[in-house]
């Protein structure tokens, strides 16, 4: 049986960092040349699961602004996932403009210097209290120590500060770059983050994630802002 625990926590940790990789260079160009592009980061709907890229934001917005944008959507990321790609990029490139649709503030990653900063995905708290998250990998299972201190630091209300942080954080180091910042569906209660197209008027075919025609919404919305900037 430990064997099997030990098999499934290795997969979980293979499937997310190689196959997501994976999928984002076949399917959203992250192989591009990142300088002078615009830089969109979000978590699974930006990503956009169960949407061609053709539908996704990123790619909507550039044909509206005639620019490379780049997806740099990882789905069930959140707010740490989004500082250490910008830490990754920023040390090679420089972007044309960022846009950042924040992942939820219930989200947490743990640090690795193994190509994502992911151990496990935070997942599948009480739907009736807190936002709910699937639990992609049976993290409570794999990893319950961690688990345990994921659910103590949503309680206390620790976790959505410790995000927040990493916002701030981000905000300088990237001072003095055009930047777009808003949530697909509000969820920080520390700021009031544009919701440019909540609720959702359509929904994407798992049922879950927004739709083309959100996506289409989203992304003129996102255009409108960096024109104004």
């Amino acid at each position: 049986m430990k064997l099997v625990e030990l098999f499934k926590k290795y997969w979980a940790i293979y499937n997310h960092r190689f196959l997501r990789m994976a999928r984002k260079w076949k399917d959203h160009g992250v192989d591009q040349d990142a300088n002078d592009a615009i830089w969109f980061f979000g978590c699974s709907h930006v990503e956009g699961v169960s949407l061609s890229p053709e539908e996704t934001a990123p790619k909507i917005l550039s044909v509206l602004t005639n620019t490379n944008v780049i997806n740099y959507g990882v789905s069930g990321s959140g707010p740490v996932m989004v500082e250490w790609q910008l830490d990754q990029l920023l040390k090679k490139y420089k972007p044309k403009a960022i846009v950042i649709a924040w992942p939820s503030f219930l989200r947490w990653q743990t640090h690795s210097n193994q190509l994502f900063p992911i151990l496990w995905i935070p997942a599948c708290l009480d739907g009736k209290t807190f936002h709910f998250h699937n639990d992609h990998f049976g993290c409570k299972r794999l990893w319950p120590e961690q688990w345990s201190d994921y659910v103590k630091t949503v309680t206390s209300g620790e976790l959505e500060k410790m995000n927040y942080k990493i916002v701030e954080q981000v905000r300088e180091k990237i001072k003095g770059i055009p930047v777009v910042e808003f949530e697909y569906s509000p969820d920080c209660t520390l700021e009031k983050f544009p919701v440019p197209c909540f609720p959702w008027i359509d929904l994407a075919p798992d049922n879950i994630h927004p739709g083309p025609k959100t996506q289409k919404l989203i992304a003129e919305w996102v255009a409108e802002q960096l024109h104004e900037i």
